[in-house]
């Protein structure tokens, strides 16, 4: 399998990594407590190589450091904490290593509460994770529907959510050199796999239907400069730029993803911060005031 179409399907999993995330609501009991308000650290690192494990543990360190040692987390009150590690091996050879810090909360003890997580670091992150969906051309490359991104702020244009807003999370993505990790897709390339699917999906009891159809009849009245513009969908149509619910068409980088060194380099880091239930909203306000995001910045892999 190539190294794109890998990396597509990695990119393609929104929202749903491809190594163990605490699981939002585990009931199981923590280890022991390491200082007032913390438990001991859990592990998932699915055995990486000696060296890799080193730039894991560093680059993991100082993640969770970040964190924990703002105000809010540093001394737990309303609830208690427990930092998970987990990781995913590169998917094919010359790939990146995923791997995360991620700080699960009981509200307020475990004896109450399940564990949730509801801030996360992600080392080589799944970018489907800022996606919203999408469909898989006639190669099995993804496209994807990015979202809707905010204004530039804490040193990135890629920003996705607004903290602080009800039913809603922070997507803050760094990457090295501020490279885009994502391609352009045509409308042309759009509507070829938008024809492909559908007759993947042509019902075999109505031979002569032709469910794609209009999309032949739309892309053929396509002037050249038409097909080779960005193509922006909501839902499975093709859109304007700027019309309500339109989201950028993109596909996954692969230059990007390579590894240039080590599989546990990073190339990019993720940052999710959920929005916090009552009694963890002063910790997460102070989180999200005081994250270090130029030391995170400098974990960043910059070989070009």
């Amino acid at each position: 399998m190539s190294l794109r179409r890998v990396l597509s399907a990695s990119f393609a999993v929104s929202l749903m990594p491809m190594f163990p995330l605490i699981a939002q609501g585990d009931l199981s009991p923590p280890p022991p407590q390491e200082r007032p308000g913390w438990y001991g650290r859990t592990e998932r690192l699915n055995n990486p190589t000696a060296s890799e494990r080193a730039i894991i543990d560093r680059n993991l360190t100082a993640a969770e450091r970040l964190i924990t040692s703002t105000t809010g987390y540093a001394q737990p009150r309303g609830f208690e904490g427990r930092p998970h590690w987990a990781s995913s091996p590169p998917q094919v050879a010359g790939g990146l290593r995923t791997y995360s810090v991620q700080i699960g909360v009981f509200v307020p003890d475990w004896r109450r509460s399940g564990l949730n997580p509801y801030a996360r670091i992600f080392f080589n992150p799944e970018l489907g994770q800022v996606s919203d969906g999408g469909l898989e051309n006639e190669t099995g490359e993804y496209y994807f529907h990015e979202r809707p991104r905010s204004p530039p702020a804490y040193g990135t244009t890629f920003v996705y959510g607004k903290f602080g807003v009800p039913n809603s999370s922070l997507l803050v993505l760094l990457t090295a050199h501020d490279q885009d990790p994502m391609l352009p897709v045509s409308r042309e390339q759009y509507l070829r796999a938008r024809i492909h699917e559908l007759d993947d999906g042509k019902s075999r009891a109505v031979p002569a239907f032709d469910p794609a159809a209009r999309l032949r009849e739309q892309l053929a009245a396509m002037t050249p400069q038409e097909r080779a513009s960005q193509a922006w969908a909501g839902g499975t149509d093709l859109m304007p730029e700027g019309a309500p619910g339109a989201l950028r068409v993109v596909r996954a980088n692969p230059a990007f993803f390579r590894a240039r060194g080590s599989a546990a380099d990073a190339r990019a880091i993720l940052v999710i911060l959920r929005e916090p239930p009552p009694a963890l909203a002063t910790a997460q306000d102070l989180l999200h005031r005081e994250l270090d995001w130029a030391a995170l910045r400098r974990l960043l892999d910059t070989r070009p």
